[in-house]
């Protein structure tokens, strides 16, 4: 069983290891999970996998960013930046669309239980709730139990809304901690055919606009934001630093994200 678990932050390939022998991924229910997914609008960041950061480059990227004009100065390169169409093609993110507006919402404890029970349908312990957030471990969890073969769609959409939770709150809009995503996306997760509208490229490239500014500046000492992004840029716009690419027919057409050799977390 241990080839169905839903696995954050998973390599490209989610499901099954071998697809010779369990050929009917496409007909199975945990596929219906990542339907969920993609259907959103992420399918571009799941198939491209949570690579390592190299938290060295991205370190030195900070240090020539100039919060003035939101681009980097680069001796390699000169002046430049990362643009939607960077976004776009990267991680296949929608760059049109209804905007992103988190709205901030004050709920009591019980409350908070109340929506991540009728949202992603389980009853969080008191530790895992910290303010208006959510600790990822306890969606890390869940999503260790097989999605069984009988599921019924809500269970699955559950699923679903779980995983992508942890893409927004480890991945896209991550803080300093990296270990809690704010209830307040929710709302969102909610309806998954209606996330799919949104404009989620703008919204990640405009918080990692508001984190390189707030990261260069002499005060800070933690940070957080899409760097994963930030990396997969640098390595396509600077050939010195770039790992290995996979050979051509294993890329695929998209994302362009999804070609790089290199260690992913799972």
């Amino acid at each position: 069983m241990e080839s169905w678990r839903i696995i954050p932050n998973a390599a490209a390939q989610q499901g099954p290891i071998d697809d010779s022998v369990l050929y009917l991924q496409s007909e199975h229910r945990s596929g219906a999970v990542f339907n969920g997914v993609d259907q959103a609008g992420f399918r571009g960041v799941r198939v491209a996998g949570y690579l390592t950061v190299d938290h060295g480059l991205i370190t030195a990227l900070v240090e020539r960013w100039r919060q003035e004009t939101h681009t980097f100065h680069l001796p390699v390169m000169g002046e430049s930046t990362i643009t939607l169409q960077d976004v776009e093609v990267l991680w296949g993110l929608r760059v049109d669309g209804r905007p992103v507006t988190l709205h901030h919402v004050r709920r009591t404890v019980q409350e908070r239980k109340h929506l991540v029970n009728e949202v992603l349908g389980f009853w969080p312990e008191d530790a895992m709730l910290k303010g208006g957030r959510l600790k990822m471990s306890s969606m890390y969890r869940q999503l260790t139990t097989p999605v069984p073969p009988d599921a019924p769609d809500e269970l699955v959409r559950q699923y679903a809304r779980m995983y992508l939770l942890i893409l927004l709150g480890g991945l896209l809009f991550a803080d300093a901690c990296g270990n809690v995503v704010s209830l307040n996306w929710l709302d969102y997760v909610r309806d998954l055919e209606a996330m799919g509208e949104y404009s989620w490229g703008s919204a990640t490239l405009a918080c990692l606009y508001s984190r390189l500014c707030h990261a260069c500046r002499a005060s800070t000492t933690t940070t957080g934001g899409p760097y994963l992004l930030l990396q997969i840029w640098a390595w396509e716009r600077i050939p010195s630093i770039r790992p290995e690419m996979y050979p051509a027919p294993e890329i695929g057409e998209f994302p362009v994200a999804g070609r790089w050799v290199a260690e992913r977390k799972l």
